[in-house]
């Protein structure tokens, strides 16, 4: 049963090792591609026990060995660590990105060094999306009526986008196409559709948020686990 809460309560991505193949045999010898697994933790509250702190990794095709474990933040004994959020990669920047309650951070899958780090308002972060290019976030505030704009290269803030309708920003998905962001509240029953700008970049941002009306209740199975 603890593994079973594991699984849910870490927050998993699971992409191809990055590094394209061309390159990895020109550097490092013919090495075969491998099918891997991140969990960013800690995912349950700041309970260390399910994992630890980091990023670890798994071999998919051997049973989700243990490979590694990629360091990410280190706190002092006496303060609790910041549970993780959202977790996403960039296959194009050769970047994973993991939020927690208070803050957003990249790191090079290759070399595992952190690369830039924001907290923005002070009010970061939650369940964010990357655009399908690789190349923008839509982050959540943590619990706030907005979301961020941000650029996955560097971290810099694009906007700010309001969202009044929907507060308690939570979740975050991008559509396929890259032209829409749907952005759900924890305890909102109304969805905000932000146009991403790819293909209607001639509107102002102030308008790109739109709902897309009420929904009948949270939009979760009654009794699931909130996280």
């Amino acid at each position: 049963m603890k593994s079973f809460k594991i699984v849910l309560l870490c927050i998993l991505l699971s992409l191809f090792d990055p590094v394209p193949a061309g390159l990895r045999a020109q550097e490092r010898g013919n090495i075969t591609p491998r099918d891997l697994l991140y969990a960013a933790v800690p995912g349950r509250v700041d309970d260390i026990g399910y994992g630890g702190i980091g990023i670890l990794v798994f071999d998919v095709n051997k049973n989700f060995r243990f490979v590694k474990r990629v360091p990410t933040w280190e706190y002092p004994a006496s303060l609790p660590p910041e549970n993780v959020k959202g977790i996403a990669v960039s296959v194009p920047l050769n970047m994973i990105y993991v939020s927690t309650i208070r803050r957003l951070a990249a790191w090079d899958l290759t070399t595992e060094k952190k690369i830039w780090e924001e907290t923005f308002d002070g009010n970061c972060c939650d369940r964010m999306a990357l655009t399908p290019d690789g190349k923008t976030l839509w982050v959540p505030s943590f619990g706030g009526p907005h979301w961020y704009v941000v650029d996955a290269a560097t971290g810099k803030l694009i906007k700010d986008v309001q969202t009044p309708a929907t507060g308690g920003a939570h979740n975050t998905i991008v559509s396929l196409d890259g032209t829409k962001a749907f952005l759900a509240g924890l305890g909102s029953k109304t969805m905000s559709i932000a146009d991403t700008g790819t293909k209607l970049s001639s509107k102002p941002w102030e308008i790109l948020a739109e709902t897309c009306g009420l929904l009948p209740s949270m939009v979760r199975e009654p009794g699931s686990m909130r996280t």
